[in-house]
């Protein structure tokens, strides 16, 4: 069953907002030091099924976008800022997704270690599971409990 996190990456390689393993990762971005291309990374840190809104799911999701040229980065975090923030009643694969909203746009973080831009952007998603196989998000994220994206990789 593919993660949360995968699926999320899915949805993006599907609407068009990149191409999956190719400059959309989900967990890590991947080690690229000689490459000059754009790359975004999905994470997920999975919430508590809510109290009151059972079988509901709360999650953070943070995607982080590294690319040699800062416009170019800044457009593939917008153009993904563009697929999910308020957008309402879309289905995954494992989990339908009730809300998801971008907590701020998609803003610089500054350099790493080579010079590349990274620009990082947060969301909120509330979900269920439509598998029958319990609460999703958390239950189904895959990340550890990582809240970020490894930028230095």
């Amino acid at each position: 069953m593919a993660t949360f996190a995968e699926e999320l990456v899915d949805f993006l390689d599907t609407a068009g907002a990149g191409t999956k393993g190719t400059d959309l990762f989900y967990n890590k971005l991947p080690d690229l030091s000689s490459a000059n291309t754009t790359v975004s990374a999905v994470a997920v840190h999975p919430g508590p099924p809510s109290p009151t809104r059972k079988p509901w799911v709360n999650s953070t999701v943070q995607v982080l976008t590294r690319g040699v040229d800062y416009d170019a980065a800044v457009i593939a975090a917008s153009e993904i800022y563009g697929n999910w923030h308020s957008v309402f009643d879309y289905a995954l694969t494992n989990n339908q997704v009730v809300s998801s909203i971008g907590q701020g746009g998609p803003a610089s973080i500054g350099q790493d270690s080579l010079g590349r831009h990274l620009v990082s952007a947060n969301y909120e998603f509330i979900t269920y599971d439509t598998t029958g196989g319990g609460a999703s998000g958390g239950a189904s994220s895959g990340t550890g409990g990582k809240t970020t994206a490894d930028p230095e990789s």
